[in-house]
């Protein structure tokens, strides 16, 4: 791609989890963003977690009492440490099948 520092891209997008969806577009914006593309991208807030202040009593039960209280963002964080998990997961069974396949393979070379 010849478009290095001139191609200027407004992106608008309405997906506010960080499951698979978020993670084709922050993948497809992260490598144009290699071949030099400039993106001004406008999109909802999107929250994967919940913070709080360390040793701080007052902070952690406010989190708390929001997660109660707010049934889609309990469902949203919910579902982005599950799809996180499936992730991890699937990228270490990845990983133990093709050193597997190494280790067979140069086995294989070996008799």
């Amino acid at each position: 791609m010849s478009t290095r520092g001139s191609l200027k891209i407004l992106y608008h997008y309405r997906t506010r989890s960080r499951d698979s969806q978020s993670v084709h577009i922050d993948e497809m914006i992260a490598a144009l963003r290699k071949e030099g593309v400039t993106f001004e991208i406008v999109e909802p807030q999107r929250m994967d977690s919940l913070s709080f202040e360390p040793n701080d009593p007052k902070s952690l039960a406010d989190a708390i009492r929001t997660l109660v209280t707010d049934d889609a963002l309990c469902i949203r964080l919910g579902s982005a440490v599950a799809e996180q998990i499936r992730k991890e997961h699937a990228s270490r069974a990845r990983d133990a099948r093709r050193a597997m396949s190494l280790i067979r393979s140069e086995q294989e070379q070996q008799c």
